[in-house]
């Protein structure tokens, strides 16, 4: 009787090492992920691949990853970051099929490594980033030792809309219609204004505004951009960091968040992109 109650005591401190043979759990009470969030992407050989990753919110951090040639049908997982009691879980569905999950085994600045031994390939998979780029492996043993590796760059802010405040909107159409070789068409922002507006290579837009419109005088701002950025708040503490000034801080609108600051050289630059 006393041997089989040692052994029943035993019993569950083997299977407990078992589980996690092969990986030491290593993960600290407080780790901070939030250097993996982005839009990351890469392009070779016609093949795109992304990775986007939001910060942690609720205990988790949301991702997807995507991978299009051409017209093909494209490969797709379902990913997410989940802080758990029991520990930091990686949880993967490819295809949005049932889901694996690797438990974080290692963590450093810009570094993390999961793991599931008793998974088929991969076993490990690891995050590094460096500034701009985000590396990613996976590997494993399936009869042999095999690892695949993935780097991204991520997404930078874009320039979607330039507006010009003009003197003589008519001489002003002609000279950027030839110059550009582009046409514009009239465009209503109120009820009683309008604008001329062009498209450039289907993404960026164009405006010209009559300065009484605008407001401004030669003297003044008379080209305004807009960016579309990942974080607006992040970018408005970059430009202030780097001597620009808040013209208006970040308000949703249209489902959007939207702010507006001012260079060096005094010229606003409208900021938007999702809402934080």
């Amino acid at each position: 009787m006393k041997s089989l109650l040692k052994l029943l005591v035993v019993l569950p401190t083997l299977l407990s090492s078992t589980a996690s043979a092969g990986f030491q759990d290593s993960a600290p009470a407080k780790v901070d992920l939030d250097w993996l969030a982005g839009h990351w992407s890469s392009e070779s050989h016609g093949r795109r691949v992304e990775e986007i990753w939001t910060k942690k919110s609720g205990g988790m951090l949301l991702g997807m990853n995507r991978s299009v040639r051409g017209d093909r049908p494209a490969m797709f997982e379902f990913l997410r970051i989940e802080f758990r009691d029991e520990g930091i879980f990686y949880v993967a569905s490819p295809r949005g099929q049932s889901a694996t999950e690797f438990k974080l085994v290692e963590s450093r600045p810009n570094f993390v490594r999961f793991a599931n031994a008793g998974h088929d390939f991969p076993q490990e998979i690891s995050y590094r980033r460096d500034r701009d780029r985000l590396h990613a492996k996976v590997e494993g043993t399936s009869n042999k030792r095999r690892e695949m590796q993935w780097t991204w760059t991520r997404k930078r802010p874009t320039v979607d809309k330039i507006t010009i405040a003009v003197e003589n909107i008519k001489q002003s159409r002609k000279f950027y219609e030839a110059i550009l070789n582009v046409r514009f068409v009239k465009k209503e922002i109120s009820s009683n204004a309008m604008v001329l507006e062009a498209t450039i290579e289907s993404r960026m837009k164009i405006q010209l505004c009559p300065k009484t419109l605008a407001g401004v005088t030669t003297s003044q701002n008379a080209i305004q951009l807009r960016f579309v950025v990942e974080s607006v708040k992040e970018s408005i503490d970059i430009a202030i960091k780097n001597d620009g000034t808040v013209l208006q801080n970040a308000s949703k609108f249209e489902g959007q968040s939207v702010a507006s600051i001012r260079d060096p050289d005094g010229y606003s630059i409208v900021l938007i992109g999702d809402a934080d």
